[in-house]
């Protein structure tokens, strides 16, 4: 049975570059240490609010010239998109598409330095 969610591992090429978008740019933080395992390196994230559901994996397998094949998209629940858009537009992150308005929510696509896509998303209120 499954229970719930517990994280999503994004798995990248470059760690060290990785750690800093996600936390200086999108701003989440660091949930303890960096563990560097026989594996890899992995740490775990956390947003503000402390939801803690989201990891980085750099794996010893993936050659460093090599994209990974991975597919998925995080989906961050936001406040004032508009702003958080306007902010992210001028630290000069990569959006995919423009914000969508959908039925109950409004949406927007982004991607990361390595370009896995994440999408941003404000539930109407």
């Amino acid at each position: 049975m499954i229970k719930k969610l517990a994280y999503l591992e994004i798995v990248v090429i470059d760690f060290e570059r990785a750690v800093e978008w996600y936390t200086k740019i999108l701003g989440l933080e660091l949930d303890g240490e960096i563990a560097k395992e026989q594996s890899g390196l992995w740490c775990q994230l956390k947003t503000q609010t402390g939801d803690k559901r989201l990891a980085l994996w750099q794996p010893v397998w993936i050659p460093s010239q090599e994209k990974n094949l991975y597919s998925f998209i995080p989906i961050f629940e936001v406040s004032e998109l508009d702003e958080i858009v306007a902010d992210l537009k001028q630290k000069g992150v990569k959006f995919l598409e423009e914000i969508r308005q959908m039925v109950n929510y409004r949406i927007t696509t982004i991607a990361d330095l390595e370009g896995n896509r994440l999408q941003l998303f404000e539930p109407n209120s």
